[in-house]
């Protein structure tokens, strides 16, 4: 019995010995051995039988081939500074080996990263590919890359008569203004965020037409357009005739309107508002004097108007 023993750890030592080295065709060879040792026990023959089983492995492996890629989204668009996740699938899913890696067409346009983030540099076009590691199968997606849209500036109220056009934006950007005549006025935002064009001579802006401006700030598109109706201007007061020493300067106008009442030479203004009946009186300050051959001129406002023409009146010498 010992001595079968013996010869069976022999044989096994033997096999771990030998299978790193034995041939690919080594594979086929049977796994079941049976060891046999007959002795004899006080006389008498004994036969003792030991079976060894023996799991071979021959080191092979075998590898699943990827067979295709795709990628999502396949489309993109993007503004300058935006990212990106783009996924890849292989197929099949069991595929030994999965790794990808990826490029861009246009690096200065779109980068990508090697988990397939794609950072938007600049506008135009560019194609990210997704390629297999195993097999070189692909998979592309076009990214669109535009520029970040300025902000729209602010245009401030435009009245009838106008000669300036003013608002705000952002500080070093450019403002373009449409006047109704489809003529175009450009300005510069100043640092303290406003602008101002002037109306060109020949151009007289009139109630209810429409002016309108766009901003472009650097590095980015223009900007909405931003539209404002002209307001139209208040209609001129009626003023009645003034004579010498009148105290009171009187007229008719738009019930709720102010009325400004201003010397000759703008030395001294006054003002009062149209009452209800659509009558207004201002009293005459004594510092304003009213002298024959003088004139007085007077203007109104109506709620979200522009002020009206001045009426200039003379004045008279009392009978």
């Amino acid at each position: 019995m010992v001595k079968a023993l013996s010869l069976l750890l022999c044989l096994l030592l033997t096999l771990s010995v030998l299978t790193p080295a034995l041939p690919a065709f080594a594979a086929s060879i049977q796994k079941d051995f049976t060891v046999s040792e007959t002795v004899k026990v006080d006389g008498t023959n004994k036969t003792t039988t030991a079976k060894i089983t023996y799991d071979w492995d021959d080191g092979t492996t075998t590898d699943i081939p990827v067979e295709s890629v795709t990628v999502s989204p396949d489309m993109a668009s993007l503004t300058v500074g935006d990212t990106e996740q783009l996924t890849a699938t292989v197929a099949p899913a069991n595929a030994t080996d999965k790794n990808v890696t990826w490029t861009s067409s246009n690096t200065s346009v779109a980068t990508v990263d090697a988990n397939g983030i794609v950072t938007a540099i600049s506008a135009g076009a560019a194609d990210i590919t997704v390629t297999t590691v195993n097999g070189g199968y692909t998979a592309k997606c076009i990214v669109a890359v535009q520029l970040a849209q300025s902000t729209p500036p602010v245009t401030n109220i435009v009245y009838a008569g106008g000669s300036t056009i003013t608002g705000t934006g952002i500080s070093g950007a450019s403002i373009t203004v449409t006047l109704p005549n489809s003529t175009t006025v450009n300005a510069s935002v100043n640092s303290g965020g406003t602008w101002t064009v002037d109306v060109p001579s020949g151009v007289t802006l009139a109630g209810e037409q429409i002016i309108s401006a766009v901003q472009q700030e650097t590095g980015k598109a223009v900007s909405n357009t931003v539209s404002v109706a002209v307001r139209p201007r208040s209609e001129p007061p009626i003023v009645n005739p003034v004579y010498e020493n009148d105290t009171t300067i009187s007229g008719t106008g738009v019930a709720g309107d102010a009325i400004l009442i201003t010397s000759q030479y703008d030395v001294y203004t006054t003002f009062t508002y149209v009452d209800s009946g659509g009558t207004w009186t201002a009293n005459v300050p004594e510092i304003m004097v009213l002298m024959v051959g003088n004139e007085i001129e007077v203007e109104q406002m109506e709620t979200d108007k522009a002020i009206s023409q001045m009426v200039s009146v003379p004045v008279l010498q009392a009978t």
